[in-house]
This record gives structure tokens, sequence and C-alpha cells, in this order.
């Protein structure tokens, strides 16, 4: 039987004595253990990492003594000889499986062929075991791709989504300080892709509002009437029109809407894998990425630095969009919003393919807001901001544009629906 006792042995002392768990973590699962004790060990100290209680169940392993290690090694090693033996163990059961159908004749040879090509797909395409795809393959696929000029998600925004397109596999990243309106502009994003021509499917996961404020905010924008006669319906009451407007947009998203497009309250980052991974969404959109819970020993900014990276290879892994909502830091108000404010973690900046930045001073409750100075495509200037006027516009800034420029795009806002539309 394939198996390595020292190997496993090196892994359970690494989790206990070195900074290594998460990426273990990521790497092996329980079953991958031969070992039954070193199984329970690494299933209770997970369990442990997963609950926020990963420090007191390492002083426990070690308190009654760490396994006895023959040969310390890597932990990287370690943990790649203890992946390797799991896999030639489940080839070797599926080899042993398909020897006992061969044996019996009264199996068709059609269904040994097809149980034989299901098990061995499932090993090869596992996440302990990946292949690299073949030349003419990439090129079929690369070929339909540009034919179809394949978006995984739509800003509703022309000039950005020319300039700047969010593709299967890209992480992008909208930021705003509080307040400022990165939830209302993801509404009006997800609208323009679930009720767009392209009709893309999503997930979107909504920590920051509930059931009723998203629903509010879609009618709202799908048909102007006021936000307040859906959350203050008591001192705002509806007319019969308006009533019937908002039935008739309620009909339209049960009518075009995905099946299954809304998650509300808390998530973790393996509520958002297993979604994908039972949905399998073009996109999901997440409001918003501070707030996702994830613990991490090191403190909040190697907390948030593990959400990026995991984030950003979902989308690699999966091949669809990953959009997430960000705040900037408070006490940036005043200026002008740039992508060092990302509240939390530079990690961001590095993994992200886009990020957007939303500027609309009027929202900022300071009298320290400076002038910007923005220009139309026609290079007129535009006011977004006066001291005694309100002139209800914002602007998108590409800030970073992995496969074009930066540029920024001016918007209008409409303070009644919250709703952000082009300016041009």
């Amino acid at each position: 039987m394939h198996f390595d006792e020292n190997s496993e042995n090196n892994v359970i002392v690494a989790l206990c004595v070195s900074p290594h768990a998460p990426q273990i973590f990521r790497e092996l699962v329980a079953d991958d253990f031969y070992g039954n004790q070193s199984r329970r060990r690494f299933e209770w100290l997970q369990e442990a990492y997963q609950s926020g209680t990963f420090n007191e169940a390492k002083a426990r392993v070690v308190e009654r003594g760490l396994p006895e290690v023959a040969e310390q090694i890597s932990v990287f090693d370690a943990v790649h000889t203890v992946r390797n033996h799991a896999i030639r163990r489940k080839m070797e059961e599926v080899a042993e499986e398909v020897r006992l159908l061969c044996n019996d004749y009264s199996k068709p040879i059609s269904e040994v062929q097809t149980n034989f090509k299901k098990k061995a797909v499932e090993i090869m395409d596992s996440r302990v075991c990946k292949t690299p795809s073949e030349t003419k393959d990439d090129i079929q696929q690369f070929q339909a791709e540009i034919v179809n000029d394949n978006r995984a998600f739509v800003t509703g925004l022309p000039f950005v989504d020319r300039r700047a397109p969010v593709q299967p596999g890209d992480f992008a990243v909208l930021a705003a300080r509080p307040s400022v309106g990165k939830s209302a502009i993801g509404i009006d994003m997800l609208l323009n892709n679930f009720l767009g021509p392209e009709k893309h499917r999503g997930i979107y996961f909504c920590i920051e509002m509930d059931r009723k404020q998203t629903y509010a905010r879609m009618i709202s924008h799908m048909s102007g009437i006021s936000l307040s006669k859906f959350l203050n319906i008591r001192d705002y009451p509806m007319t019969p029109e308006e009533n019937d407007v908002m039935r008739e947009n309620l009909e339209r998203i049960e009518k075009d809407f995905p099946d299954k497009w809304f998650q509300q309250g808390v998530v973790t980052l393996e509520d958002i894998r297993q979604n994908i991974e039972l949905e399998r969404p073009e996109f999901i959109l997440v409001d918003y990425v501070q707030v996702i819970n994830h613990y991490s020993r090191h403190g909040d900014r190697e907390r948030l630095s593990e959400i990026s990276i995991e984030l950003r290879q979902m989308a690699l892994e999966y091949g669809i969009a990953v959009v997430v909502l960000a705040q900037l830091n408070r006490d940036a108000e005043g200026g002008m919003p740039t992508i060092a404010q990302i509240k939390g973690s530079g990690q961001f900046e590095q993994d992200a393919t886009h990020i957007f930045l939303l500027d609309r001073p009027e929202s900022e409750r300071t009298t320290s807001v400076k002038k910007r100075n923005y220009y139309d495509r026609q290079n007129q200037l535009v006011e977004v901001y006066l001291e005694n006027a309100k002139t209800n516009r914002a602007a998108l800034l590409i800030s970073k544009n992995r496969n074009g420029p930066t540029f920024y795009e001016i918007l209008n806002f409409n303070p009644r629906t919250t709703a952000f539309t082009p300016y041009e």
C-alpha cells in the first residue's frame, strides 16, 4: 500500500510548530492520510482552524506529544509526498474495481469502459493532480473565445466594457469609501448582467444588505420609483400605478433572473467555493470583501491577503469572473481615491486584474473636500463637485487594467433611486 508514515508525521508537526497551516490546509484533505492517527489529528486541527480555535488545538496536540519524526524534511516535500501517495492509492483502487468488472462477463463492456473513464477522470481532474492541457485543445478554445468575444461580466458602461472588459478568470475589485454608493453601483451591474442581451449567470453574495433592501434597490433602479417608497411605505405610500409597475418588475425578475442568484448573510470562502461548484456561474459578485468570514492567526491584514489570494485562485480555477466590492479607508476622505487606500491589504492591488474606484465627493461628510477636475471625451470640464450646489455626478476610475490603459468614466447619480448611469 502506498504510504509514507514519516511524511505524514512531518505534516502534523509542521501544523503545530510552523506558520504554514493555511497553505497545508489548501493542499491536503483528511482523506489524503493513510495512518488513522494522522488522519484524526489532521481532521481535528482543520476543524479548529475553521472555527477559530486553532491555537488552542495546537497547544493540546503539543502537550499530548507530537508524533515521532524519523527524519525532518521540508514541509512542502512532506505535503507533496502525502498527496502523491493519496493519488496512487486512488488509482490503485480504480484499477482493482476495473479488474473485477472485467472478470464479470455479465457486465457489458460499455459499462466497464464508462466506469473506468469516469473514475480516472475524477482522479486526474481533482485538486491534487493537475495535468497540462494539450496545445491543440488550447488553440481551439482560444479561437472560439476570440470569435465569441466571451465576456463573463459587464459593467453596463459601454466605454468601460470596451476598454476594460472583465473576462473569464479575471478578479476585479470595485472600491469606494463608506456611503459613496458601491452597493448601488453593484446592483446596477447585476441588472445589466441579468437583464442585458448576454444574460450572464451569476451569484450575488450579499453580506452588506438583507433581501428587502436588495430587491427594493433593484426595483427602484428598474422602475425609477423612489427607493424611499419601498423602504418606508408607511410615510411614502405608493400609488396604484406604482404598485402595478412594482409587480411587473418582480415578474420580470422571476422570469429573467437565474434560478439561484442571491446568497444573503455572512459567508466563508468555503461557502463561495461550494456555491460555484454547485451552480457553475459565469461570475460572482461579493458585497463586500472585507467582511467575508475567514480566520487568520496572523491578524486582519494577513486575513485579507489570504482572502484575496483565494478569490484570485477561484477565478482562474473555475474560469469565471470574480468581482468584489471593497471599502476604502475613512481617513482618506477629502481627495480623489487611490488604490493605496483600499482597506486592510495591498494584496488586492497585486492580485486584481481590474481595480475600479468610485468617487462621489458629494457623499463625503467633511468640510475639506478637494475640488476634482474631470473632463469628458470632448475634453470639456465636467463639474463633479460644487461647494454650494448639487451636481449629482460621480466618476468611476479604472485605476488598474491589466490588459489596457487606465482612465475614468463620468457618471450621473440619481439620488431618488441611487442608480448610476453613464454621463454621455
